[in-house]
């Protein structure tokens, strides 16, 4: 801008030059501090989404999560279940008649535990919280062989609390949580309790 002003200053009158030196001068002060406010501008917005990010890290880390053990230990007992379920219906053909019923005695009792014990331990095993509630997979439920429950904390209506088991109600929705799932039995207890509505009913 003042490049120009200097080029055009002899076909200037004094009465204009005076107001587009001033106004030339203006502009450059403006056009010099944006270049240094524009670099703090956008350091501060650096600095505010690296704080949320680390904000949002320490809320995810503290939010409590299923031991890999337990799920894997539960997930191997109803694989071995499965696996040993269909190794003796194969032993069926070559067992003589009381062979055979001890067989399917055996293949009876299995089933049946199987049926009572994995849609249970599934549901524990997948056992996922958040800030908002707590996320589960249930078998049988809805009309449906397999399904997802949210319940969301605010929704709780009801709660019991037995032999390190929890069991949360509200709705249509009911969700089970067993602290032996988990690392640390309070740590998880307290999540719980701090997110629990004032109005639940205990019992």
């Amino acid at each position: 801008m003042l490049q120009a002003l200097r080029w055009s200053m002899p076909a200037m009158t004094p009465q204009r030059f005076v107001p587009t030196l001033v106004l030339a001068l203006w502009l450059e002060v403006l056009e010099a501090g944006r270049h240094q406010v524009l670099p703090i501008l956008q350091m501060d917005r650096i600095r505010t989404v690296v704080v949320l990010s680390k904000v949002r890290e320490m809320e995810i880390d503290s939010i409590p999560k299923i031991n890999a053990f337990a799920k894997y230990f539960i997930l191997a007992m109803a694989v071995v279940s499965t696996a040993m379920t269909i190794w003796l219906a194969t032993t069926i053909p070559g067992q003589d008649a009381q062979g055979r019923y001890l067989v399917i005695v055996i293949i009876a009792g299995l089933v049946l535990l199987s049926c009572l014990l994995v849609p249970y331990m599934i549901r524990v095993a997948s056992t996922r919280f958040s800030a908002d509630g707590v996320e589960q997979i249930v078998f049988f439920e809805r009309g449906r062989f397999l399904a997802t429950t949210n319940l969301k904390w605010q929704s709780v209506e009801r709660v019991s609390y037995k032999q390190l088991a929890y069991k949360l109600f509200g709705g249509n929705s009911r969700v089970l949580i067993y602290l032996g799932c988990f690392g640390d039995y309070q740590k998880v207890a307290d999540f719980i309790n701090e997110r629990l509505p004032k109005n639940a009913v205990w019992g």
